[in-house]
């Protein structure tokens, strides 16, 4: 899963054309067809690890993924 999740945040950043980016669980989860419910841990995880250099914005209904 976290390669699939990586893979994903990758293509979004090329996208960007810029280091900081925000992307939306919903989008992740409809690219890897992995349910919210299991993607939001795998990211705190991934995060908490420094695989991904960012924060998880559960604030919102679609939480955000923030890319430093």
């Amino acid at each position: 899963m976290q390669d699939k999740i990586i893979d994903f945040l990758a293509s979004k950043q090329q996208e960007a054309k810029s280091r900081e980016i925000n992307v939306h669980i919903s989008d992740i989860c409809k690219a890897i067809g992995i349910p919210k419910n299991k993607v939001i841990p795998e990211l705190e995880r991934m995060i908490d690890s420094k695989q991904i250099p960012g924060s998880l914005d559960t604030t919102y209904y679609d939480a955000v993924l923030k890319i430093y």
